[in-house]
C-alpha cells in the first residue's frame, strides 16, 4: 500500500502537534517529547532554527511552505493583485527570483537529510481559500507552482527525505486542486472551528475523504 493509502486519514498539519504548543509542559511531566516538530517557513525565515534545536528523538519535522510574490508589497505571499496570464509570465512572476527563494531553504533541508530526519514538507496550504497570490487565479496556477518545488527539491536538489502533503478545506472541488498521487505522499484536510472547540473530526474527516 502506497503512502498516501497509509496516511490518507490522517491530517498532520504543523500547529497541531509541535513543540511550540505543550511539548514543554509534556516533557516535564513525563519526559517524553511529541512525535513530531513543526514550523512555517516564509521569506526572512529559513527554517534553520527549527533543524538546527531538532533533538534527533526519532522526532519528525514539518514545514509549512509559502513563496513570496515577490512584489514590492508587504503582504509577501498574501498579494493578491498581480496580474499575468503565466504563472512564469512577464508580468509579476519572476521565475529565477522564485527558485532563489525555494534554494534559500535547501540547506537546512540537506543538514536534516544528512541526519536521516524526515520532514513533514506542505507547500502551499489553503490553496482553495485563493487568498494567496498563486492561488487567486485557480487551480492550474497552484499545481503548476506545486510541481515547480517538487521538482527543484527532489530532481534539482536530490533532497528524499522529504514526506509531501496536501490539505484541502473544501471537499466539494478537492479535486480539481489535487496536485497529483506522483507529487503526494500525504493527504489531509484543514479543519477550522470556533476558538474552543477542541472535539474530532475524525468521522467527518472520513466521509470527506472515502
Amino acid at each position: 500500500m502506497s503512502v498516501l493509502g497509509l496516511c490518507k486519514f490522517v491530517s498532520l498539519l504543523a500547529f497541531l502537534i509541535n513543540r511550540v504548543h505543550g511539548d514543554i509542559k509534556l516533557e516535564s511531566e513525563n519526559g517524553q517529547l511529541t512525535g513530531i516538530t513543526g514550523g512555517t517557513e516564509t521569506k526572512g525565515h529559513s527554517g534553520k532554527g527549527y533543524v538546527k534545536d531538532f533533538d534527533n528523538s526519532n522526532n519528525k519535522l514539518t514545514f509549512l511552505f509559502n513563496l513570496p510574490s515577490n512584489t514590492t508589497s508587504v503582504n509577501l505571499f498574501y498579494e493578491i493583485k498581480i496580474q499575468y496570464n503565466s504563472p512564469f509570465g512577464d508580468k509579476g512572476y519572476d521565475l529565477k527570483i522564485n527558485t532563489q527563494d525555494i534554494d534559500h531553504i535547501v540547506i537546512y533541508l540537506k543538514q536534516a537529510q544528512k541526519t536521516q530526519v524526515p520532514i513533514l514538507f506542505r507547500p502551499l496550504h489553503e490553496a482553495q481559500g485563493r487568498w494567496f497570490w498563486w492561488s487567486e487565479q485557480g487551480p492550474s496556477q497552484t499545481k503548476t507552482l506545486y510541481r515547480l518545488l517538487y521538482n527543484r527539491l527532489t530532481h534539482h536538489h536530490h533532497l528524499n527525505n522529504l514526506l509531501w502533503m496536501w490539505t484541502t478545506e473544501s471537499i466539494n472541488s478537492a479535486l480539481d486542486w489535487y496536485p497529483g498521487d506522483d507529487l503526494v505522499d500525504i493527504l489531509g484536510m484543514g479543519i477550522y472551528e470556533a476558538q474552543g472547540e477542541h472535539n474530532s473530526h475524525l468521522l467527518s474527516f472520513f466521509q470527506n475523504v472515502k
